[in-house]
Order: structure tokens, then C-alpha cells, then sequence
């Protein structure tokens, strides 16, 4: 069965973590698209805010020409002053024919890709307008950087940014790249031209706080989170109930044996006394005829209690509760019967019962006969497994609504480690010498089974070498 359990843990675990990567890959791929598209939102923003400003200075500086022909470069306007000046009676057409002629080509500028490759389209001419007739001084620079941040709180790109002026030489390569920091990510955007004669660019830096990138991943994080969570707990709780059916599988396995064995002493002890009697005459020893049969009937009784206890917890296997018939049970008298029945059956002649704070005429609404069992289980164990000076402490407690039941013992107790266990089907505590255990451990949990569905409970107080105690509560009056 453990290896079993082996072979099927690999194909758990392998597809647990490729189901782990595929939503890593989703969320790296989500966090890339986040940093294209705020990228691509920054550009736009602040190709709108250079234009504006543009816009407004041409505006605010144009002379009334009546023209629509005007050039646009700087050294162009100059240039077509200067003809004007000297050629006041040439028409606008002819000279925007001559500027078209003696217009220098623009630089051309490329962009590498994000992993530092060319593009597969050829360079494109960055737009010649942009900063025609604007001198790029220190007050340019404050009024694009306010109206660039105005435009992205509008955007909700709430960041830190930076406006940046640098000359580029003709044929250089520029990088859009994300540069992550544990801080943020990092995040410089393609240059805009700004001016074409001394190749100089403008560029955006952006700083993006890790806080903000989540928060926008927010609902994908959740989802991924809460998948993960939700297929662990299913591994988790797939392997504790295999592991559980394991043990369960293994202690059936041992009740069976030790099943075997006990049901094979009283078969055995009554095939003897059978003989045993057909061997005798009628005119042979009454007294031994009547031990044999004495013997038998015992053995017989014995063989037919244990039968019970299995039909018992076999119907617990199948969720099947016991019905129980309630009355009111005079819990002394109830006791008092246990220990007689005690008395009658255990081979010990030192059992001592020691009642302490046992308020008599208590009354319990309750099975007298399952509760009773219970009584007498938890009286059998404290013999089984007790010193040979049996002691056995029986303390009523009245708690407001509820009575409290405690039976003690100072045997060799329970070790901590099996404390969990110790109401499970077929679970017995193994002794140190590996000696042979009477019983099937069957009567805790048949204990446990009654005193819930008393509607009370069952405690356990145990340490190994220094004794057990199991504390009862059960409602004294009828539970709706």
C-alpha cells in the first residue's frame, strides 16, 4: 500500500506544480501586458503634452501670412523670413517649391526591441513638427513636466516621473526596457524628437512601485491565490484521508487476527466441555457435569458479546445510529449495577470503586442500557489495563444543566502520542513488550459513538506510567 501511495504521489505532485508554473506564467504574462500598456499610455500622454505646448507657442507667436504652406522646421522659418526679405515679390507657391528642394533629410532613428533585436519593419522618421518654434529652456521644461503630471494623475498613473534631454548620434539604437529594482519596476520610454538639426530627444522615466503593480493585478493574484490554495487543500486532504484508510485498512487487517484468536479460545474452551460432558454418564459427578456446562454457557456468552460489539461499530461504518430509548435513569443505581456486573466478571479480588462527591438521586434523561455499556467499557478498561491493585474513582459533578462523569484509574496509562487515536475503530495502544493485548478496540469508540449522540462528550486525561481518567458530560434533561 506504501508503495501504492509513492507512485501516485508523483503524478500528484508533478501536475500540482505544472498547474503552479501555467498560473505563473499567466501572472508574468499579465504583469508584462500592465507594464506594455502603462508604457504605451505614458507615450501617449506625453506626445499630447508636448503637442499642446507646441501648439500654444505657434499660436501665440505666428504672423498674419495668409498662407497654408508654411515650412515647418526652424531653420526652414528662417530660411523662408529670409527669401521673403529679399524676394518680397516671389508668390508663397514658388517658394515652398524651393524649400521642398533645399530641405535637408531628417536623421533617421531606430528602436531595439525589448530583448535588444532589431525590428522587423525599417526605422521610422520620428515627426518633424514638434518644437518648431519653441526655444527648449529651463521654463519649457517646468511647464511640460507640470502638465505631464497633471495628465497622469488624471490617468491614475500615480508614480514618480522624469523628464530627460539627451542628444542621440544619427543611426543610434534606443531601448524601451523594464528594469526591475526591489523597489519597483523601472520604465524609460522611446524618445520623442524635439529637435531634428542637433538630433536632441526628450524621454519619460517612470517609477512603478511593486504596491501599484499588484494592486492593478489585484483580481489575477486573487484568483491565482486562491486556486492554489484550493488545490493543496485537495492534495492535503486527498493524502490524509488515503493515509487514514491506510491505517484503517492496517488495523482492520489486525483486528481480523486478533479476532481470529479470540474467537477461536471460546470455540475451542466449549468443543472441550462438550466432550466433556458426552463422556460422562448420568451416574458420573453432577458437580463436574454442571462446570462444564457453566464453562460453555460463559464461553458461549463471551463468544455472542463479541460478536455484538462488531455488528455494533459495523453499523457505525455505515453512518447507521443507534436507537437509543430514553428515560430517566437513576445515574447511582445505574453505577452500582456496572460494578456489581464488574465484580461478578473480573478475575481481580482487589478492585476497589471509590466514589468521591457523588451526590446521590441524580436523574439523567438517557439510554440506561447503551449508557450503562459505556459505564462498564470504561470500568473494563480501567481493569485491563490497571495495576493489580485496582482503583477506580467515580466523581459526579454538577454543572449548571449537565452532569459530569469521571472514572480514573493509576495503570500504566496513555501516552501522549496516541491520545487522537485512542476512539478509533480498532486502535489499541501497542505495549512496550509487544505481548499479546486481549480485545479488538472496539469499545472506546462505541463509548464515543453512544455519549454523542447523548448530546455530551467524552474527554481524556492521560500520561503514560501515572494513570487514565475519562470525563463524561451529559445533559441531565431531554435535548431538543
Amino acid at each position: 500500500m506504501k508503495y501504492r501511495l509513492r507512485l501516485l504521489f508523483i503524478p500528484l505532485v508533478a501536475s500540482g506544480t505544472g498547474i503552479v508554473l501555467l498560473l505563473s506564467s499567466w501572472l508574468y504574462g499579465s504583469y508584462n501586458q500592465y507594464i506594455e500598456n502603462t508604457a504605451s499610455t505614458a507615450e501617449r500622454l506625453l506626445f499630447d503634452a508636448i503637442q499642446e505646448y507646441v501648439q500654444a507657442a505657434y499660436q501665440g507667436g505666428q504672423e498674419d501670412r495668409q498662407t497654408m504652406n508654411r515650412p515647418t522646421f526652424l531653420f526652414e522659418k528662417v530660411l523662408y523670413d529670409e527669401l521673403i526679405k529679399m524676394y518680397p515679390n516671389v508668390s508663397a507657391d514658388s517658394l515652398s517649391q524651393i524649400m521642398e528642394r533645399i530641405k535637408p533629410a531628417p536623421p533617421r532613428h531606430a528602436f531595439l526591441k525589448p530583448d535588444g533585436r532589431l525590428p522587423l519593419r525599417p526605422p521610422q522618421l520620428f515627426p518633424g513638427f514638434l518644437f518648431n518654434y519653441v526655444t527648449f529652456d529651463t521654463t519649457t521644461y517646468n511647464v511640460l513636466q507640470h502638465r505631464i503630471g497633471e495628465l497622469l494623475y488624471a490617468n491614475d498613473l500615480k508614480t514618480d516621473f522624469k523628464l530627460d534631454i539627451f542628444t542621440a548620434k544619427d543611426g543610434e539604437f534606443m531601448v524601451r526596457t523594464p528594469v526591475n529594482s526591489l523597489s519597483g519596476t523601472t520604465l524609460t520610454l522611446r524618445p520623442l524628437l524635439i529637435d531634428a538639426q542637433q538630433h536632441r530627444f526628450i524621454t519619460l522615466t517612470l517609477t512603478l512601485p511593486w504596491r501599484q503593480a499588484l494592486y492593478s493585478l489585484s483580481w489575477q493574484l486573487s484568483l491565482a491565490v486562491i486556486l492554489v490554495l484550493t488545490i493543496l487543500g485537495c492534495f492535503v486532504y486527498l493524502f490524509r484521508t488515503i493515509s487514514k484508510q491506510d491505517k484503517l485498512a492496517e488495523l482492520r487487517k489486525t483486528f481480523v487476527n486478533q479476532m481470529t484468536h479470540e474467537l477461536r479460545t471460546p470455540v475451542s474452551t466449549v468443543y472441550a466441555a462438550v466432550q466433556a460432558l458426552q463422556n460422562f454418564t448420568e451416574k458420573e459427578n453432577i458437580e463436574k457435569r454442571a462446570m462444564f456446562q457453566s464453562i460453555a454457557r460463559e464461553e458461549l456468552e463471551h463468544l455472542s458479546d463479541m460478536i455484538d460489539n462488531v455488528l455494533q461499530i459495523a453499523e457505525d461504518d455505515h453512518a447507521t445510529r443507534k436507537p437509543l430509548h430514553y428515560e430517566y435513569v437513576k445515574i447511582e443505581q445505574l453505577i452500582s449495577k456496572c460494578i456489581t456486573r464488574i465484580r461478578v466478571g473480573s478475575s481481580s479480588q482487589d478492585i476497589q470503586f471509590n466514589y468521591e462527591n457523588f451526590a446521590a438521586g441524580q436523574v439523567l434523561w438517557a439510554d440506561q442500557l447503551h449508557l450503562g455499556n459505556v459505564i462498564s467499557n470504561l470500568f473494563d478498561n480501567a481493569i485491563k489495563y490497571g495495576s493489580k491493585n485496582i482503583q477506580i474513582m467515580i466523581q459526579e459533578i454538577r454543572d449548571g444543566e449537565f452532569i459530569e462523569l469521571s472514572v480514573s484509574d493509576d495503570g500504566i496509562g496513555i501516552p501522549d502520542t496516541y491520545h487522537d487515536l485512542i476512539f478509533d475503530p480498532f486502535f489499541r495502544v501497542p505495549k512496550d513488550d509487544n505481548s499479546y493485548q486481549r480485545g479488538f478496540g472496539l469499545g472506546l469508540a462505541y463509548v464515543k459513538q453512544i455519549i454523542r449522540q447523548h448530546k455530551g462528550t467524552i474527554k481524556l486525561k492521560s500520561k503514560k506510567n501515572s494513570g487514565t481518567t475519562f470525563i463524561i458530560r451529559i445533559p441531565k434533561k431531554r435535548q431538543l
